[in-house]
Formats: C-alpha cells, sequence, structure tokens
C-alpha cells in the first residue's frame, strides 16, 4: 500500500478556493512551482509540514488530498 495524492481533487479544491494556478499556490505554499508540480503527479513524497500547509491553505481534511491505493501484488494476496 502506498499514498497517493489526489492531484485532481486538489486542483478542485484550489479552483473553489480561487487559486488560479500552481505557481499562485506554491508561493502561497512557500515551495518552488516545479517541486509542487512533481509533488501533485506522484514523482516526489510531501514533507509533513508541507502537507500541513496545503491542508491549511485548502482548509480541508487529509483525505482530500491523499488516497490509500492498493498495490496489485497485495490485491492478488
Amino acid at each position: 500500500m502506498r499514498l497517493k495524492v489526489r492531484k485532481y481533487r486538489i486542483l478542485e479544491i484550489m479552483d473553489d478556493k480561487g487559486i488560479g494556478s500552481l505557481k499562485e499556490m506554491a508561493e502561497q505554499l512557500d515551495i518552488q512551482s516545479t517541486n509542487l508540480s512533481t509533488l501533485l503527479n506522484n514523482k516526489s513524497n510531501f514533507t509533513r509540514e508541507t502537507l500541513e500547509r496545503l491542508i491549511e491553505l485548502l482548509d480541508c481534511e487529509l483525505d482530500d488530498v491523499l488516497e490509500l491505493q492498493v498495490d496489485k501484488e497485495q490485491e492478488e494476496r
């Protein structure tokens, strides 16, 4: 099992909150926009601090931004 970022849910919440771009959100999170893109595409992991700031910024719950994904190998067991 692993945690996966719910990119499209995050983008939806961003839109609802009036955050117009990933660059704008990255600035508010105090990270580089390229780092945010990497995180949203599940190519890197959030630090706890960044994850907490994201949840606070979007005023949402943890399960709005992350989901538990079961590996195919574990499904077959």
